[in-house]
């Protein structure tokens, strides 16, 4: 097993989206990458991180959403306007 190293970069310093990207990476890694450990900005992050991980994934979802709006909130919703009955 084997380091892997992602973006170089403070993690602070990328976009949510970049952000995002970047913590789906780790993730992957770890969990089918074989590799013992990823380094994520100056964090080393081992396989035992994960679920962490995951959680922090979960709240730069949440962070971007905010951010941007859900753009599937209202997907498929028609809306009618009745003038009288």
């Amino acid at each position: 097993m084997t380091q892997e190293t992602g973006s170089t970069r403070d993690i602070m310093t990328l976009t949510t989206r970049e952000r995002i990207a970047e913590v789906r990476a780790a993730i992957h890694k770890l969990a089918v990458g074989r590799i013992k450990s990823y380094q994520l900005g100056r964090r080393t992050i081992t396989y035992y991180d994960i679920k962490a991980l995951k959680e922090y994934l979960r709240d730069l979802e949440d962070q971007l959403i905010a951010e941007e709006g859900d753009p599937a909130l209202f997907a498929g919703t028609h809306v009618a306007f009745f003038d009288k009955r």
